[in-house]
């Protein structure tokens, strides 16, 4: 209801347009459109990456099978609640690529742990939360961002239709470099995801600037940023 009622409240001024096949054909080669794409990629890598190998990192810091299950109820709680709160502060301040910003700092600050590796099993514990919670506030807020900035009908379904099936191919990406043989350091896979979340980081940057841009040319506000 809060992304419904957000987006509702910010498009009702965009009109809506016939179709033409020429709009679908912009959208495929759009280049702030290929940077949300490329902003999700990476979160979505981080945040499958998680979900299919957190249990393993956790028994490697000494938690039995079911133990870590019941300890990684604590971190997605975290990160569900941190990104309902991102999600309503963006909203009021009518701003979400600082939140997206915030999002991809998490992500790094968590994988430089995991890298690390620390002798402290508890400061290893607290990098799951860092990395679950970024990539958790990046995706959502990416697709609100892409919601506010295309026209309604066609061209919005057919700009979300890119972003899901593209951007989820981080997934892809995810499940290759969680190497078996590496459990639970993973030290590639976490790599990976640090690399991967430095060029959505340099993403979110350069869409700022180039909407910022096209803004300034448009002499007034059209483009959210």
């Amino acid at each position: 209801m809060i992304l419904y009622g957000s987006i509702h409240s910010q498009l009702v001024a965009i009109p809506r347009c016939g179709y033409r096949k020429s709009k679908i054909l912009f959208l495929t080669v759009e280049f702030s459109l290929r940077l949300r794409i490329l902003i999700y990629f990476g979160a979505e890598e981080n945040a499958s990456g998680t979900v299919a190998f957190q249990p393993t990192v956790l028994q490697g810091l000494g938690y039995s099978s079911t133990s870590a299950q019941v300890h990684s109820i604590p971190i997605y709680m975290t990160a569900w609640a941190i990104m309902l709160v991102c999600s309503m502060i963006s909203m009021r301040v009518g701003r979400r690529y600082m939140f997206i910003l915030f999002g991809c700092m998490l992500n790094m600050v968590g994988l430089a742990i995991e890298i690390a590796q620390p002798r402290k099993e508890g400061v290893k514990y607290l990098g799951l939360f860092f990395l679950t919670t970024g990539s958790y506030i990046v995706m959502p807020i990416t697709v609100v961002l892409l919601s506010l900035n295309v026209k309604k009908g066609y061209q919005r379904a057919a700009a979300l239709g890119l972003l899901a099936p593209v951007g989820n191919c981080g997934a892809i990406l995810s499940s290759n470099v969680f190497i078996t043989g590496e459990a639970p350091i993973y030290h590639t896979g976490f790599a990976t995801g640090l690399g991967v979340n430095c060029v959505s980081l340099v993403g979110i940057i350069i869409l700022v600037l180039y909407l910022s841009m096209k803004n300034r040319k448009l002499a007034g506000k059209r483009f959210y940023i």
